[in-house]
């Protein structure tokens, strides 16, 4: 398995993807952040801000063993705070405080995957409590912006207004198919 410190340049994320990527999440986490208790909230936030601080300087990420405590610590806070580490709160809690970890250990692209993951996990879990046309709007539009990021870090490089063009149209191709889930799935309830 390689080591993601000597991957080779072309797998490594660059500043360019990563300012998209922090983009990307800050518009994903901002509205369920405001609904978490203050002892995740604040802290995913303040590693949030760090995370961008550290990309905008250049300067090192954290060790993997701070980042293995910093997991630890969330993951109890969470249980703590929701009285279980299990259900719908505690695993968007959860979701919400990996990513802002994830952004910690931002070095390769497939880092860079697994926080568009994330951020299409959480635009889900957004849609789980609140469901008017506005909060549909909001989801459409950061989808728009994570498959933007995503196709940075496909192609490191392009245009910012190429790679928001191409994201709608990637976007309005998959119109059909929701709409065809949309009428064939139940919903959650």
């Amino acid at each position: 398995m390689a080591n993601p410190r000597r991957a080779e340049p072309g797998a490594c994320v660059s500043p360019r993807q990563a300012i998209w990527l922090l983009a990307a999440s800050a518009a994903v986490v901002a509205p369920l952040i405001v609904k978490l208790p203050a002892v995740i909230g604040v802290p995913s936030g303040i590693l949030f801000v760090y995370a961008a601080w550290l990309w905008a300087r250049g300067g090192r990420l954290p060790p993997p063993w701070l980042l293995a405590i910093l997991v630890a610590v969330a993951t109890a806070a969470i249980a703590i705070a929701y009285r279980s580490a299990f259900g719908r709160e505690p695993g968007v809690a959860m979701l919400l405080a990996f990513l802002a970890l994830k952004l910690l250990e931002l070095r390769t692209r497939r880092d860079g995957f697994t926080v568009a993951l994330l951020c299409y996990f959480l635009l889900l879990a957004l849609l789980f409590d609140r469901q008017g046309p506005g909060v549909a709007a909001y989801a459409v539009a950061g989808v728009v912006l994570v498959t933007a990021a995503v196709l940075q870090i496909a192609r490191d490089g392009q245009p910012a207004r190429a790679t928001i063009e191409r994201a709608l149209v990637m976007t309005a191709q998959a119109v059909p198919f929701m709409l065809v889930f949309f009428v064939l799935f139940p919903r959650v309830q």
